[in-house]
């Protein structure tokens, strides 16, 4: 026989890069039949011979070579001299299934993150694929809902059962370009920013994770347990830190920030949630992170849990994102014949309604949104500016965003309305 001693278990997803993902295998080739031992990879899906190598008899051997993006299969076995050496009619020897060669994404944050969506008839919309894996203590297995519900003793092991997230849909976008998906959970219910910072158990878990993985896409969606009190304004200093710090470990890690969507409950004062939104924006304005807005997306299970329908619409921009479109996240300001001009550094993905333009602390601003430059301008009376913003009119170029009685009172925000993408 020849054996595998050494590679990967099935439903491994390797990170490519430049389209490939090398691989290192090792075994050993038994003295006990005759023939030519050999190597064989295979497309498991398309049926491609992508290498042959011959092994040496009556040794063990390691070979390391390079898989394309898909799903693969490796084998071993012999050439039997009584069959002219036929690579159909073979000795039998190891057989490796559905190693995946893909993007692999890290999903952090809290309980949206996690997945506490309940789980409805939208799921039948979202079955298991073979091509988009779950890596979670340690090894890779097929992914299924609950995405997000971490193994025994990790430290985003939580009490309470997962239900629906955005993340298999998220694989099977990517499954329906032809690329297989690692989605590796991180997350943990209720886990304030606080408890994601240096040197605790969750950050910790990220890192190593990443390291583990090779992954170079990570979602963070968290904050709604930073919206109270003064926790807001260290929040994007705190978020920086630790994309600065995952970025250390994979040099060429694309992250993806979601912005909190927001609550139902009434006696939740919703000013928090739109000066973390603001927060988010800064960080992922100062990393070059994708800012993914998520605050129309209003179809809850419950008073802050997306539910199915929404985290299906999440998931496409997420995708979206790592297709390389952009939602805002600049905001240029200047003064033109008697209006202050707010100019938006990115096109509004699928936008049927225009953006909502607020002051620093969350007001909506009077004007009117126009098609121009690089995304959309709001056209704001100047007299407003000047009285109700406190603007010094010499003084409009690279207003900066805001939000919370901390902003600057000449400070801008907006919030994209994205329902349809």
């Amino acid at each position: 026989m020849v054996r595998i001693s050494e590679g990967p278990a099935a439903f491994t997803v390797l990170q490519q890069r430049e389209g490939l993902a090398p691989l290192e295998l090792a075994g050993s080739v038994g003295t006990d039949v005759a023939g030519t031992p050999f190597l064989l990879a295979d497309d498991e899906v398309g049926g491609r011979n992508l290498l042959f190598e011959t092994l040496p008899p009556g040794q063990t051997w390691r070979r390391a070579f390079s898989l394309p993006v898909g799903i693969h299969r490796l084998q071993t076995g012999r050439l039997l001299p009584e069959t002219g050496f036929s690579r159909l009619y073979r000795g039998r020897g190891d057989t490796l299934r559905h190693i995946c060669v893909g993007e692999v994404f890290l999903i952090a944050g809290q309980s949206n993150a996690a997945g506490y969506g309940l789980q409805d008839e939208m799921d039948s919309l979202d079955a298991p694929a073979l091509g988009v894996s779950l890596y979670d203590g340690g090894a890779w297995r097929l992914a299924a809902h609950p995405v997000g519900e971490a193994a025994h003793g990790m430290p985003n092991a939580a009490s309470l059962a997962c239900g629906h997230s955005p993340w298999l849909r998220l694989g099977r976008y990517l499954l329906s370009s032809s690329v297989p998906a690692g989605l590796v959970p991180v997350a943990l219910n209720g886990s304030a920013m606080d408890e994601w910072g240096p040197g605790t158990p969750l950050r910790a878990h990220l890192m190593d994770s990443l390291k583990a993985t090779g992954g170079r896409n990570l979602v963070w969606y968290q904050g709604c347990s930073d919206v109270r009190g003064d926790l807001p304004d260290t929040y994007a200093d705190k978020l920086v830190s630790l994309i600065l710090e995952a970025s250390g470990v994979v040099p060429d890690l694309r992250v993806y920030v979601v912005q909190i969507s927001g609550v139902t409950n009434r006696d939740t004062p919703r000013e928090g949630w739109t000066r973390i939104r603001e927060a988010q924006r800064q960080a992922a304005l100062a990393t070059g992170a994708a800012l993914i807005p998520a605050y129309d997306l209003n179809r809850y299970s419950d008073d802050i849990h997306l539910g199915a329908a929404s985290n299906l619409a999440l998931a496409k921009r997420v995708y979206r994102a790592f297709t390389g479109e952009r939602f805002p996240t600049a905001l240029r300001a200047w003064r033109e014949e008697g209006a202050v001009l707010l100019e938006t550094d990115a096109p509004v993905l699928d936008l049927p309604l225009m953006p909502e333009a607020l002051d620093g602390r969350g007001r909506p601003l009077p004007g009117r949104w126009e098609r121009g430059g690089p995304g959309l301008v709001f056209r704001l009376p100047d007299a407003y500016a000047a009285r109700s913003l406190k603007m010094d009119p010499g003084h409009y170029a690279d207003v900066p965003f805001g939000g919370g009685d901390a902003t600057p009172p000449n400070a801008f925000q907006m919030e994209i309305n994205s329902r349809g993408c």
